[in-house]
């Protein structure tokens, strides 16, 4: 059986692509627009998140270990993200100077998307091609997991809002007590479907 893992801490302080300036507005940060398609405004948050790393200047009030932002990224503190690097293949990527909070990167598993349950909505990008809204999906029937696959996974196509992609991260139920280990009972767990 495939779980669903939820980080128990959804934070509404802090942002990993945007800040808020002094109306609360809030705003692209400069270091991300020049990854934003010209069309619409979407961009690549992985690929961002890879070549701006510690430049993202990302900050938070929170005082727990293992959280998601209000833009639905997962964040880890140092001592998470190095046990991470011992026991999977997810990247963990510095988002701070000094660098004390990590975004995940885990690896992702193509889907198949005449299976994969995507519902869309809103116009479809004709230059990134990424939707305005896609929910329900990716089934998790529809990932192609190889036969040895990681601890925990994502897929390369997730779940979009009108703020961006909404990664999803999965675990097998045999892995589950790992999973509480190895994110210090930061997280909770969904059945998948």
């Amino acid at each position: 059986m495939i779980l669903e893992i939820v980080f128990k801490e959804a934070t509404h302080d802090c942002w990993l692509f945007s800040s808020e300036n002094s109306d609360q507005a809030l705003s692209l940060k400069e270091v991300v627009k020049p990854f934003q398609c010209h069309s619409c405004p979407k961009f690549p948050e992985e690929h961002a998140i890879s070549r701006i790393g510690p430049d993202l200047a990302f900050e938070t009030t929170k005082s727990c270990k293992a959280f998601i932002t209000h833009d639905d990224w997962f964040i880890v503190g140092r001592e998470i993200s190095e046990s991470i690097r011992q026991y999977t293949n997810c990247k963990t990527v510095p988002v701070n100077k000094p660098e004390t909070w990590f975004a995940l990167l885990p690896e992702q598993y193509p889907v198949d998307i005449k299976v994969s349950g995507f519902e869309y909505s809103g116009v479809r990008c004709k230059s990134c091609g990424r939707w305005e809204e896609a929910v329900v999906g990716p089934l998790v029937g529809s990932i192609a997991m190889p036969e040895k696959h990681d601890l925990f996974w994502t897929s390369d196509v997730h779940n979009e809002s009108a703020k961006g992609a909404r990664p999803r991260l999965w675990c097998k139920k045999s892995d589950k007590k790992k999973m509480y280990s190895l994110f210090d009972n930061s997280v909770k767990f969904d059945e998948a479907w």
